[in-house]
């Protein structure tokens, strides 16, 4: 999905690379689910992936955008918790604290996704 959606228009590549950060975002919740409802741990690696993969179409936007915020906000958490089921906690922790970044810099409404 990613793939597909880097192939923006110049004028119009940051207001594409948001809504495919959030198509992408939303298939990685259908796997997240998947992966809770059946145990399945391709599901949970797939979803991590989408979720690593709506991160990087945001970077380099700026998280004053309501939006880019809110994408990035509910995909680090879930990436953090994926990473904590998987007992990675040295990666959940990282993941955390860019989580701390932006909800700081999303009140201020500056900062970039980097």
């Amino acid at each position: 999905s990613a793939a597909l959606c880097s192939t923006t228009m110049h004028n119009d590549s940051q207001a594409m690379n948001i809504y495919c950060a959030g198509i992408v975002f939303n298939t990685a919740i259908l796997h997240h689910q998947d992966s809770i409802k059946t145990g399945k741990s391709v599901s949970l690696d797939r979803a991590e992936e989408l979720y690593q993969n709506s991160l990087q179409l945001l970077v380099g936007l700026p998280n004053s955008n309501d939006t880019v915020a809110l994408i990035a906000v509910a995909a680090s958490n879930n990436l953090a918790q994926i990473k904590m089921d998987k007992g990675l906690v040295m990666q959940a922790g990282k993941t955390l604290r860019f989580l701390m970044y932006l909800l700081r810099s999303s009140q201020r409404k500056v900062g970039r996704i980097f």
